[in-house]
């Protein structure tokens, strides 16, 4: 069985961005596909590497909450593109 994972990052749903998500995974809906949507923005990706987060990499460590809470914030998606809407 074939998986997709869809990463998407934008603050405003009216955006050419969403509406490109939305045909994206209306696409996987009427296909009968099994996919996965990441949304960066939802889960306050942020993308620069700080002093502080290249100091706790040498150690091992994060300060990715996502990673420190050992939660994910990934969705599974196989519903209608309009419930897409934040």
């Amino acid at each position: 069985m074939s998986h997709t994972l869809v990463v998407y990052g934008h603050p405003y749903s009216k955006s050419f961005n969403h509406a490109i998500l939305e045909a994206v995974t209306a696409g996987l809906d009427k296909a009968g596909k099994n996919y996965k949507v990441i949304d960066l923005h939802a889960d306050g990706f942020d993308p620069n590497y700080s002093t502080e987060e290249l100091s706790l990499y040498r150690k091992g460590e994060t300060a990715d909450p996502l990673v420190t809470a050992g939660t994910r914030s990934w969705s599974t998606r196989q519903t209608p593109s309009s419930s897409l809407s934040p």
